[in-house]
Order: C-alpha cells, then structure tokens, then sequence
C-alpha cells in the first residue's frame, strides 16, 4: 500500500516525461515576465540604452505572435503581479501603475515581459516594458513606460518606430 502511494505521489509530482514533456514555450513561458527590485536610480539615457530587454521581448514575442488573447494578456499580468507579491511588493500599486500605461485595456494588443521597481531620476517608479502590434500575427515591437509610485504619472515613455 505505501509503494502504491508513493508511486502516485510520484507520478503526480513529477508527471510522466515521455506523454508529458515541457516544451521550450513552456519552460519560456514560466520565465515570462521578468519582475524585479532593485536600488537602481537611472536616468533617460540609461533607461534608453536598456529599452527593449531583447532575451524577454524574444521570449515573449516567439510565445504570443498570433497567440495573444484578452484572456492571455490576463494571465500575463496576474503572473506579474504574483510575482511582484512574491518580491514583498504592494500589488495594488503595482496594479495602478500597469493599468496607467494604458497597455491593459481590451483590444490593445500589448502583452507585459519585463517590470522593474527602482528609482527614476530619485523617484520611487516601476518600469514597464510590453511587446505590441497593431495586430496579434505584428507582435514584436515594445513600449517601456516608467510609472511614478506615487502618481502613477508617466515620467518617460520609449517605443519603437
């Protein structure tokens, strides 16, 4: 009876590698997105020469191309925000920040790969950065908006051309 249960719970926690392999996607998508904290004070040009973080936007980008739904880009942000709990951060106030962007409305096809809380020109802010495109199969360009904490004003705002 205890090498049936101990197979079980084995094979519940482990899964079955030959019917149930991980796929690149998933392994990626468990990375997706990067959320940090950091005691960075950057400044524009920092922020510049940093925007677009390529291995996220990549990762997120080879996932969602034709794949991004209102219901995907939901999961996304509530993983982000798990995330940032985890890092000890007020999830409201992250929440606020993100939905500021404006990135998060239904319809705009945005999705979240990378969030950082750190310091902008010495203010408390988190940096945001999303993979978007006019349509779901043009997903590859980013917008990174660095959010004031306490405002939630925008206090830069990079996209591609």
């Amino acid at each position: 009876m205890k090498q049936n249960m101990f197979f079980i719970l084995t094979l519940i926690l482990f899964g079955c590698q030959k019917d149930n392999p991980v796929t690149t996607e998933q392994s990626q998508l468990s990375e997706l997105p990067l959320v940090k904290v950091t005691q960075s004070n950057y400044n524009e040009l920092d922020i510049q020469s940093r925007v677009p973080d390529t291995t996220y936007k990549n990762k997120c980008c080879a996932i969602y191309t034709n794949h991004l739904t209102d219901s995907a880009k939901k999961y996304m942000i509530n993983v982000l925000l798990q995330k940032a709990q985890q890092l000890n951060q007020d999830t409201s106030v992250v929440a606020e920040c993100l939905n500021a962007t404006g990135q998060l409305q239904k319809g705009v096809v945005s999705v979240p790969y990378f969030a950082e809380q750190a310091k902008y020109l010495s203010k408390e802010c988190w940096i945001f950065e999303f993979a978007w495109g006019v349509a779901t199969n043009d997903l590859g360009h980013h917008r990174c908006f660095v959010m004031d904490i306490s405002t939630k004003d925008t206090l830069l705002f990079i996209t591609c051309k």
